[in-house]
């Protein structure tokens, strides 16, 4: 990156040869030697062109994405699979947009980047000259390689570049060593500027950026040298470092919600340390406002975590939000956290509004620029947007465009999110901004002649100066950080600021779905419980094509779907142009018509009773009972079965059957003739039989449940008697008369 800055450059004698042969150990216990060492490495070049993979995409101070190692590499106390290369000479274990000049010393907690690798950091180019970059995956060696050829310098002077330089890194899974070799290096061209702290580093640093080495400052290495940096015999730095990994996406990316949306996001732990965490970690995530005011938090513990551990919190219920830009933070707490400085990630979360159009997307907080950018060589910059919903047509775009010298034209893109790695690819719309069209130090509108529709995925805002000293774009940093953001110089790369800066970069797009809509007009709820007569009816309006229905529960794929149960339906309505939304109706049941009864005995004669509970239903309720009588309660009844219909008001029937049992005659029958009536049950057919045969049976009665007398039978003193009778099934109650009084028993005709 050049920018709009002018340094002064100082010639020095440069330093190529060193007398030091080793160094360390550092505070985890690496050691350096180097070839000239009695017990360093030999210098023994690799030639990897042949057998592994160019690098493609890099040019002037930027990086590649990350590329893959068959093998994890143990580097301090962590394990890593993927590497990060930079077009500096710098390598990293962390997913860093870049490091440009000027460069950091090594260590520096909190510099452009941690976790790196240093073999030969300095301002290099790659998209002139003849430099290459290539890696091989060495599996049967178990190593790592990566070479810089012929890389040279960047240089002010046309042609841009000045030198060449050919050094590689050789990753040992082995023994987790990590040697720099320096094939031919260019000490003569090398410019070393007055106001950097370094212009060439060489060394190591690790992920808290506090721990490493420092072999070379400012000082270029002799030809056919190596480096080799060892991993300790013994580690005795013990690290339990548990802090988030990532927020939303693996790359801390920002995203866009809508504000009627609620929504979910994920969050990643890792304990980056190399001793496991035994002891509560607790984890606070919150959504923030500008003002760092909370409106959404959670808290979660997390009881261990091994080294290297990664543990995911998913959170399913966040907002909805007003329209706003916002903060999503994730904070972790630890007692024995060796590493608190990366304890918090922050990533930026937009809300949108989609009732309105146009719609605007945009992760600048719409204030002025603080600063800009652009390039000496000419080049480009670039956001990227995910829409909340689908399809949204992009019609214009905003950028803030500042004044960097001569006046010149622009041009902006909209691309497709189909390159390599979900970069920048097909270009979907461009237009040409005429110098003298538009004025600079301000937001510049751009319409598209020919919109473009987004109906799945993302899109990206491309801004391209194709001549030095002409206009720049816009830059920010405060707010939150959408870490969407890229450069291009010749190829589109992540912005070397990207965690730090938000480029000005507006996009409006019209919401093709704003029209679309629906209302329930109306519900047939259900009459009574457990009924299925249920309807709903819905009216939908501003669709564009063809509409497709899809009800849940089971309710089918018809607008107005009939003969449903009690409950919510979910309609999700979809016209020709895939728009789509969500609609909800409810059918509701009244309760469950129930009823419940106590009884009391008849004891004395026709003195039993019938209390009955109604619920449910619709009230107000109506009562038919078998024996002809309309009230809820009964009283002044003999023993009997009594069996109730209860009527709410919508019609629906409860049917209540309940005994009240007869005593008539209990207390007598102490005093009374015992007597025995078999068989009990009969068909009418039985016989009555005195215990005490020295009494007699004069006459024999059967009444029934009401108190009628339905069968009498005179006797001439008999002690045994056989009744035949034609009744109809139920209970009855036997009378007998004898020379003692009267004496009554119960038995059942079947």
């Amino acid at each position: 990156m050049k920018l709009s800055i002018l340094f002064l450059f100082l010639g020095f004698g440069v330093l190529y040869s060193f007398a030091q042969t080793s160094g360390g150990p550092d505070t985890y216990g690496y050691i350096w030697r180097n070839s000239n060492d009695a017990q360093g490495p030999t210098y023994n070049w690799i030639d990897i062109t042949t057998s592994g993979t160019q690098v493609v995409g890099l040019t002037d101070d930027n990086s590649v994405p990350f590329i893959t190692m068959s093998q994890p590499f143990h580097y301090y106390w962590a394990d890593y699979t993927n590497l990060k290369i930079g077009s500096n000479g710098w390598l990293s274990f962390d997913n860093i947009p870049n490091i440009a000049h000027c460069f950091p010393t090594l260590p520096t907690a909190g510099g452009a980047g941690d976790n790196i690798l240093a073999p030969f950091m300095s301002d290099l180019i790659f998209n002139v000259g003849a430099g290459e970059v290539w890696y091989y995956d060495d599996v049967a060696n178990d190593q790592f390689i990566v070479s810089y050829i012929n890389a040279p310098w960047w240089s002010a002077n046309a042609p841009g570049y000045i030198g060449s330089n050919t050094f590689q890194v050789i990753l040992s899974s082995a023994d987790s060593s990590i040697t720099y070799q320096y094939q031919t290096v260019d000490p003569a061209n090398f410019n070393n500027t007055a106001g950097c702290l370094a212009d060439l580093e060489i060394g190591i640093e690790n992920m808290t950026g506090n721990i490493g080495l420092e072999v070379y400052n400012d000082i270029v290495p002799a030809n056919n040298l190596a480096i080799r940096f060892e991993y300790p015999d013994v580690v005795t730095f013990q690290v339990q470092d548990p802090a988030p990994s990532w927020s939303q996406t693996t790359g801390n990316n920002g995203s866009f919600v809508s504000t009627t949306e609620v929504f979910s996001k994920d969050v990643a732990i890792e304990n980056f340390g190399n001793t496991d965490v035994t002891t509560d970690i607790i984890v606070v995530t919150e959504v923030l406002n500008l003002s760092m005011n909370s409106l959404w938090s959670q808290t979660d513990t997390i009881s261990t975590l091994a080294a290297g551990q990664i543990q995911t919190i998913g959170y399913s219920a966040i907002g909805p939000f007003p329209a706003g830009q916002y903060f999503m933070r994730t904070t972790t707490t630890n007692v024995n956290d060796l590493n608190p400085g990366n304890n918090v990630v922050s990533t930026e979360l937009e809300v949108v509004d989609l009732s309105t159009n146009p719609v605007l997307m945009t992760y600048a907080t719409q204030t002025a620029a603080i600063n800009s950018v652009s390039w000496s060589s000419g080049g480009g910059a670039g956001a990227y947007f995910v829409p909340a919903s689908y399809p949204m047509t992009v019609d214009s775009v905003q950028l803030f465009i500042m004044n960097a010298g001569v006046p010149a034209d622009y041009t902006v893109t909209i691309l497709d999110d189909d390159g390599v790695n979900g970069m920048p690819g097909t270009i979907l719309a461009s237009e040409l901004m005429v110098n003298g069209t538009f004025a600079t130090n301000a937001w510049v509108t751009t319409a598209f002649s020919s919109p473009v529709t987004i109906s799945s995925g993302g899109f990206y805002v491309g801004w391209e100066a194709p001549t030095p000293s002409s206009v720049s774009l816009g830059i920010e940093t405060t707010g939150a950080i959408s870490r969407n953001s890229l450069e291009y110089l010749g190829s589109w790369e992540v912005y070397r600021e990207n965690n730090t800066t938000e480029l000005l970069i507006n996009a409006f797009l019209t919401n093709d779905c704003i029209n679309l809509t629906a209302v329930v007009d109306s519900t047939s709820d259900l009459a009574c419980f457990g009924d299925t007569d249920g309807a709903i009816y819905v009216t939908i309006s501003g669709e564009q094509g063809a509409l497709t229905y899809d009800w849940t529960n089971g309710a089918g794929t018809n607008e107005d779907p009939t003969g449903l149960g009690a409950g919510t339906y979910d309609l999700t309505y979809t016209d020709a142009l895939g728009c789509s939304n969500v609609i909800s109706a409810t059918i509701s049941a009244p309760a469950d018509l129930v009823s419940s009864g106590t009884t009391m005995d008849e004891i004395s004669g026709s003195d039993g009773s019938i209390n009955l509970t109604v619920s449910g239903g619709t009230a107000p309720y109506t009562y038919l009972w078998n024996n002809g009588m309309t009230t809820e309660d009964l009283s002044g009844l003999v023993g009997g079965t009594y069996t109730c219909a209860i009527t709410d008001a919508n019609g629906c029937v409860e049917m209540i059957t309940l005994v009240v049992n007869s005593q008539v005659g209990i207390d007598e029958l102490e005093n009374a003739v015992v007597f025995s009536c078999s068989p009990n049950p009969n068909d009418g057919q039985f016989m009555i039989h005195l215990v005490n045969q020295s009494e007699y049976i004069s006459e024999v009665r059967l009444v029934n449940s009401l108190g009628q007398n339905v069968f009498v039978q005179t006797v001439d003193k008999e002690n045994s008697v056989a009744v035949t009778t034609e009744q109809a099934p139920g209970i009855y109650f036997v009378q007998i008369t004898t020379g003692s009084g009267i004496s009554v028993q119960r038995i059942v005709i079947q």
